[in-house]
């Protein structure tokens, strides 16, 4: 695991949020898997890449999970090295949506989000699990386990209190990890899930949305959430 490098921004600049990827494939070409874990590596122009391939213990020896470096949301969408990989894996047939065992999870640095905005953040994947649950295409009971009854005294932390498999990790010191998305190696789908999580996190940046905001009318809560996702063109 390389050094983390963090792409379109000063990793100690205030209220920059960089997203990481893990990226699951499996049933590929065992001939190819070494290949494309080089080729994934050499993407670049900088000479060294954005993203690393290694092995899962979920996939298969004929699987590969693909890692970024942390970048802004801006570098993602506009990087090339996006579509270089995305076309590489299709290229050598790995699949992603349509493995069960491949999922989607993203890193998020922890101090974009105040303690408070993380409590409000962890409350509303939990408690409208049934929206985040289509966003994610996914209905993981073993890997993002959702707590729709979270209360708010176990809040910013695992379900169980020792489980990383919550729908958001808060085990890893410096980021919150994503874990409810469905794999997928088509670009547009990609995009659109660092788009949900940099509107959701400045959804709860707001000052007017508080935690008994959250808990209160939900049938509010997600009109108030739709008309800021709306709002931001994504």
């Amino acid at each position: 695991k390389p050094d983390p490098i963090f792409f379109g921004g000063d990793k100690n600049e205030e209220n920059t949020l960089f997203m990481g990827i893990e990226l699951e494939t499996d049933e590929g070409d065992s001939s190819k898997i070494e290949g494309i874990k080089e080729f994934a590596v050499n993407i670049g122009k900088f000479g060294y890449g954005m993203f690393w391939g290694k092995e899962d213990g979920s996939l298969s020896s004929n699987g590969v999970e693909f890692v970024s470096h942390p970048a802004t949301l801006e570098y993602h969408k506009n990087v090339e090295d996006w579509k270089i990989l995305l076309n590489k894996i299709q290229e050598v047939g790995l699949k992603s949506n349509d493995c069960e065992s491949c999922g989607i999870h993203i890193h998020m640095n922890r101090n974009y989000l105040t303690t408070e905005q993380i409590n409000k953040l962890d409350a509303l994947v939990n408690l409208y699990s049934r929206v985040f649950r289509r966003f994610a295409r996914r209905n993981s009971r073993d890997y993002a386990i959702y707590n729709p009854n979270k209360h708010e005294h176990n809040l910013g932390r695992n379900n169980n209190h020792d489980s990383r498999y919550s729908c958001l990790n808060f085990h890893n010191e410096h980021t919150v990890e994503w874990r409810i998305f469905k794999g997928n190696t088509k670009y547009e789908s990609i995009m659109a899930l660092f788009e949900l999580i940099k509107g959701t996190c400045d959804f709860v940046k707001q000052e007017e949305i508080t935690l008994p905001f959250i808990y209160g009318d939900k049938d509010v809560c997600k009109r108030a959430f739709k008309k800021f996702i709306e709002e931001q063109n994504f």
